[in-house]
């Protein structure tokens, strides 16, 4: 069983806006999910995001930095996820 979960931050604040319509965690988080062709695991994806919020972040004047890692107490024993693209039409 897989117990993992990714978050925009810490426990310091995080930006609410600075990616348009959305957070700069949640634009990064879509455009990786929307770039991506292949099977995506979940430390990959979190990479991804990190680097892009981190730099993104640093340009408003606030450092953020994405967290992930297994849920404790939830029954996580080892794995990852595994995301498969949606066929594109």
């Amino acid at each position: 069983r897989a117990r993992t979960v990714m978050t925009s931050g810490g426990v310091r604040p995080v930006l609410d806006s600075g990616g348009g319509r959305h957070s700069v965690f949640a634009k990064s988080f879509i455009e990786v999910l929307n770039d991506n062709e292949t099977l995506l695991d979940g430390n990959r994806l979190f990479i991804s995001v990190l680097g892009d919020v981190r730099d993104r972040s640093r340009e408003l004047g606030i450092e953020q930095i994405p967290d992930y890692g297994a849920i404790k107490y939830a029954g996580h024993e080892a794995g990852e996820f595994f995301l498969v693209p949606a066929t594109r039409i």
